[in-house]
């Protein structure tokens, strides 16, 4: 039988906040790259820790946009979600996930998007791979 409590984390008791280091974010450097989808939903803005797990978990990504922490903006908080070096970047204090839950409303969607600013302010480069 499986035992699903091996791979999720209801509670959020694996997760711990990050801040410091670089993590990576598939995709274009644009604001509504930055918004989370309303797939992303309970976790936040998916990123990761290394270039080498995220295209295990996107092998078709061909460019990644590299976000320092420390920078990020102070309506967003980055988490390291588990061991497998996935970080969720969600809004700081949302304990009921409803500024989550409006971020990813904002997708697609041309009106101001501040918590999609917080995440660019962290934004500090591209990351392409070497030969693909």
């Amino acid at each position: 039988m499986h035992d699903s409590n091996a791979w999720v984390d209801p509670f959020g008791l694996d997760e711990k906040i990050l801040t410091e280091g670089i993590i990576y974010r598939a995709g274009s450097g644009t604001l509504n790259n930055f918004t989370p989808a309303v797939k992303d939903l309970p976790g936040g803005l998916s990123t990761f820790t290394t270039t080498e797990v995220m295209i295990k978990k996107m092998p078709s990504t061909s460019k990644a946009q590299i976000i320092d922490i420390s920078k990020l903006g102070s309506g967003v908080e980055a988490v390291l979600d588990g061991s497998d070096g996935h970080v969720s970047i969600r809004p700081k204090g949302d304990l009921d996930g409803s500024a989550l839950k409006k971020w990813t409303e904002l997708k697609g969607v041309d009106a101001p998007n501040p918590l999609a600013e917080d995440v660019k302010k962290g934004h500090i480069g591209e990351w392409k791979p070497s030969c693909k």
